[in-house]
């Protein structure tokens, strides 16, 4: 079909893309002179920091007013690691610490990174409440199960973001900590009555709606309660409950639209244009297909020029975008001026910090001798988490004498010759939410059987015996974790300076 150019320009400025390259590739150069409203960052687009900066530079020549976003929540879901992003600990160390005031630092440390990256947007916090103890994909990325615990966190990691000129975003709206399937994968339903979930998971996002929140990302989860339709798709979820009974104003952006609770129930196009009709103003597609691109926009362009989607309220959600773009800029352009009611990022290394008293508050940990440390952990969500890392190799390098080895599978462990490895030394053996990851027991029952005496660590949520917890298996968390393994090697001393 011809196209109309104004039409196509006001839909693509509503989009947020992810591609496929460290550079400005082609079809996104394309995509860029159409209006792309946004991309979004992923490990595979970072080679250093300088090289960020110059790709941005690139795509901006095309698109001044670009929207570029990253998950950066912390803890494992880090695409930055290789731009020298500081490295938080992630929600529920930050939860399990309970002091605001390292909650706000860490964000500041880190959106003053990404401000001067030239990133406008940070999709976080998590404010979801974990309240599934199976729940597959919420967990440590929650602040914790107390609303009120959330709610006051999640303040904090929006002003502490926003005072640097990053637009911080509220997810997953209204709530996924309590469905037993990932979204990413599958059709996640939260049964609970609608009174429960707005008691319980609605808490922090009227908390994050009150501290002036950017963004607002939907969830593809149903809450038969309210409407059977995954709320990216419901107005009566989009429309009705977050804009006007919880009046916010801002940008609502939907989560990925390939996810499996979207793309296998109507497609990705699909979904996108009924994501539009429910209210919702930013489609974020993070696969890094121009084909696919191009059909969203194809069928949003059929769908508004047949009447389905209303181009007045495509116009406002565009100018919601290109608001909340000014607000960052403004803010960021404020501090390089030196302006004393500018919040300063904080450069004191306050993610590390944070992720040792977490580790501190589960530390109980017996003399070790010349460990071998057995680091049982999920295989890394390859859109979602760094795969940087592991507690073997972080205590080999901080302990004299250690040893051990790392596995994702139990086809990776060869169990009799860990344990003739350990023979006369302290066995540790780490594992990572074995009542999800389920191949991990019958190791752990195996290993202590034939090893009573070993010493247990979690590096997911807490587990029942484990001696410590990390609360996560992000670069801080490890970090945090293997120092206390050295300390109990060598007694008496105390944190790195």
């Amino acid at each position: 079909m011809s196209h109309d150019p104004s039409l196509r320009a006001l839909l693509a400025s509503l989009l947020v893309v992810g591609w496929d390259s460290p550079d400005l590739t082609p079809e996104l150069e394309r995509l860029l002179d159409q209006g792309l409203g946004g991309v979004i960052l992923h490990s595979r687009n970072v080679r250093s920091a300088a090289q960020l900066r110059r790709a941005l530079a690139a795509m901006r020549e095309h698109q001044n007013d670009l929207v570029v976003g990253v998950d950066q929540e912390g803890g494992r879901i880090s695409h930055l690691t290789r731009a020298d992003c500081p490295e938080s600990p992630g929600a529920a160390a930050l939860g399990v610490v309970d002091d605001v005031r390292s909650t706000r630092e860490c964000a500041e440390e880190l959106a003053g990174h990404l401000a001067g990256l030239g990133i406008d947007a940070s999709y976080s916090p998590v404010v979801d409440v974990q309240s599934d103890p199976e729940n597959p994909i919420i967990r440590t990325r929650s602040f914790g199960e107390d609303p009120s615990l959330v709610s006051r966190h999640a303040v904090a990691w929006i002003e502490g973001t926003q005072g640097c000129g990053v637009a911080a975003c509220a997810k997953h709206f209204p709530g996924h900590g309590a469905t037993a399937v990932d979204s990413h994968l599958g059709d996640a339903v939260d049964r609970r009555d609608w009174k429960q979930i707005e008691e319980i998971d609605l808490a922090p996002f009227r908390a994050a709606i009150d501290a002036g929140v950017a963004q607002i990302m939907t969830s593809h989860v149903r809450f038969p309660a309210l409407d059977d339709t995954p709320t990216t798709l419901s107005r009566r979820l989009v429309a009705d409950i977050a804009r006007t009974e919880l009046g916010f104003t801002g940008v609502i952006i939907s989560d990925a639209l390939e996810m499996a609770a979207i793309a296998s129930r109507v497609g990705v196009a699909e979904g996108a244009a009924q994501a539009l009709a429910a209210g919702v103003d930013q489609l974020c597609i993070a696969e890094p297909d121009p084909a696919l691109h191009d059909r969203v926009l194809d069928r949003l362009e059929e769908r508004a020029r047949n009447g389905d989607l209303d181009v007045q309220a495509l116009e406002a959600s565009s100018e919601r975008v290109r608001a909340m773009h000014r607000a960052a800029r403004s803010v960021r352009e404020s501090a390089r001026e030196g302006s004393p009611s500018t919040p300063r990022a904080s450069r004191g290394g306050a993610g590390m910090h944070a992720a040792r008293r977490a580790v501190d508050s589960t530390d109980a940990l017996s003399t070790l001798t010349l460990p071998v440390v057995i680091d049982l952990y999920r295989r890394p969500k390859a859109a979602l988490e760094w795969d940087g890392w592991d507690l073997a190799t972080l205590v080999r390098e901080r302990c004299d004498g250690a040893d051990g080895l790392s596995t994702t599978t139990s086809e990776g462990l060869d169990i009799e010759s860990a344990l003739e490895l350990a023979t006369g030394r302290s066995l540790v053996l780490a594992v990572q939410d074995p009542v999800l990851n389920s191949w991990q027991q019958p190791i752990v029952e195996e290993i202590r059987h034939q090893r009573p005496d070993l010493t247990l660590v979690s590096t997911g949520l807490p587990d029942p015996g484990a001696g410590l917890c990390s609360f996560g298996r992000g670069s801080a968390n490890l970090v945090a974790a293997a120092e206390a393994i050295s300390r109990a090697c060598h007694p008496g001393t105390g944190h790195p300076a």
